[in-house]
């Protein structure tokens, strides 16, 4: 098989090798024809050239008119859009150097503002210390002065008691013996029985007054109260309701208006106190002078004699008077130490 095909390859080689040749020919013959009528063409386009340029030749000048025209408005456009760019580029790095001179001065005041709010603070915060300072020492201060105001008030308060005890010791130790005090009264004379029983609570004024200048106003109510007890002990005969004495109130201010009375009606005699007080401050020191009522209940007030006299068929006379001696003398012992004080 390869053989046959290899002879039928071997007879056809030259004849393949004519075909090219032949072909080879006829492409060169071509070749040249197209080469020659190639040429004749560029000569007819070139003649047809020629005589187009010599027909536009006389157009030249305007050709050149037109285009320097061209050129110069061109030129001219050219020109201008050059400078308006230059002139943009000039705003554009204007804009940017203040935009950038604009951020510089931001950074700076905000960093100047920082900077000041912080010194600000610390100034503030040293200020606040120094004043929390300055105020815990002026409390301490203000502590201790009034510590040493309230220490020298309670050794006054002392000194003031020491004296008013020594002076009161005194006062008792030179009492006249023909006053009798309350507590020296003879056992015999005192009452225990709601015959006349007067136990007078004269702490009048203790430290009601203030100042020495009221100890003559204090004297005066003990010498209007001795002249009632004496008023009351020349009715002994009618007295059957007992004695009522309740007590004088004083307030702080000088406006106070004290009135007592006493009222007799008919036989019997009864005391009364009538009480007004007139007070226009908030803060009353109200110190009560209390007045112990005693009455003698006596079936049968004809029996009592007068003061002074012995009733044998009713001793509870005697005792009533004895009575009114005791409350009489308290008062006067009472009234003798203001009259001292003063």
């Amino acid at each position: 098989m390869d053989h046959l095909e290899r002879a039928k390859r071997e007879e056809a080689a030259p004849l393949i090798e004519a075909a090219f040749q032949r072909r080879l020919v006829e492409e060169k013959v071509l070749h040249e024809r197209e080469q020659q009528l190639e040429v004749e063409l560029s000569r007819q386009r070139h003649d047809g050239d020629l005589k187009e340029k010599n027909r536009l030749a006389r157009m030249l000048e305007n050709k050149m008119i037109f285009q320097e025209s061209v050129i110069s408005r061109r030129q001219a456009e050219f020109d201008q859009r050059r400078v308006e760019r230059e002139e943009r580029i000039k705003q554009i790095i204007q804009a940017r150097k203040q935009e950038r001179d604009i951020k510089r001065k931001k950074i700076f005041y905000v960093r100047s503002e920082e900077e000041r709010i912080k010194k600000m603070r610390k100034e503030e915060e040293a200020c606040k210390r120094e004043e929390a300072e300055r105020r815990r020492k002026e409390e301490a201060e203000h502590k201790a002065k009034m510590d040493e105001i309230a220490e020298k008030q309670r050794q006054r308060e002392r000194e003031l008691e020491e004296k008013e005890r020594l002076r009161r010791e005194a006062l008792l130790g030179r009492a006249p013996e023909g006053i009798s005090r309350p507590s020296e009264l003879p056992a015999g004379s005192r009452t225990t029985e709601p015959v006349v029983l007067l136990l007078l609570l004269l702490q009048l004024l203790g430290n009601m007054f203030l100042g020495s200048g009221e100890k003559g106003l204090k004297a005066l109510v003990q010498l209007h109260l001795l002249n009632l007890i004496d008023g009351a002990s020349q009715h002994p005969r009618n007295l059957t309701d007992g004695l009522l004495v309740a007590g004088l109130l004083h307030s702080n201010l000088i406006a106070g208006n004290l009135i007592a009375g006493l009222v007799a009606v008919g036989l019997h005699l009864r005391i009364l106190i009538v009480w007004q007080v007139v007070v226009a401050e908030l803060h009353l020191q109200i110190r009560i002078v209390l007045v112990v009522v005693v009455g003698a209940a006596r079936q049968n007030p004809g029996d009592l004699q007068g003061p002074g006299t012995h009733n044998a068929v009713d001793p509870t006379a005697d005792r009533q008077m004895v009575g009114w001696n005791e409350c009489r003398n308290f008062c006067t012992w009472e009234l003798r130490m203001v009259v001292n004080d003063k």
